[in-house]
């Protein structure tokens, strides 16, 4: 198995989002997913706060030909959200803003819903490992 954080593909200073960094996230995603291949990994985990469907669609499209894409979102209720994102000392308090982004990502469609309520980060690796394992 392999993971690969799409945020840490295209960290830059200054920080931009615009069409040449876009590419460049998009051409270090299709390599990652294309050296799993040539690797024989059976498994990569590409993980990404997926704000829209078509962040799933782009994963899609950049890995290589035949490969079969699940999707799986790892959702807290609000009231786990807001303890866990207002207990974070570094995080400046939640703003409406916060709270819209939350809903956006909690209304992404997938193939797998994975409630974290209560559970521990091993307890959350435990039901992914069982749900990816078996499909």
């Amino acid at each position: 198995m392999q993971w690969v954080e799409v945020e840490g593909l295209w960290r830059h200073q200054p920080w931009q989002v615009n069409e040449r960094t876009t590419q460049l996230r998009d051409e270090n995603l299709r390599a990652v997913l294309a050296n799993a291949e040539r690797a024989n990994v059976d498994v990569v985990v590409v993980t990404w706060v997926f704000a829209a469907v078509d962040q799933y669609d782009l994963v899609r499209a950049l890995a290589p030909a035949g490969v079969d894409a699940t999707t799986v979102q790892l959702a807290a209720s609000e009231p786990t959200w807001r303890q866990r994102f207002g207990s974070d000392p570094l995080r400046r308090p939640i703003a409406d803003v916060d709270l819209q982004r939350w809903a956006n990502h909690s209304s992404v469609a997938c193939d797998h819903l994975v409630s974290t309520d209560g559970l521990e980060g091993q307890e959350v690796g435990r039901l992914l490992a069982k749900l990816l394992l078996s499909a």
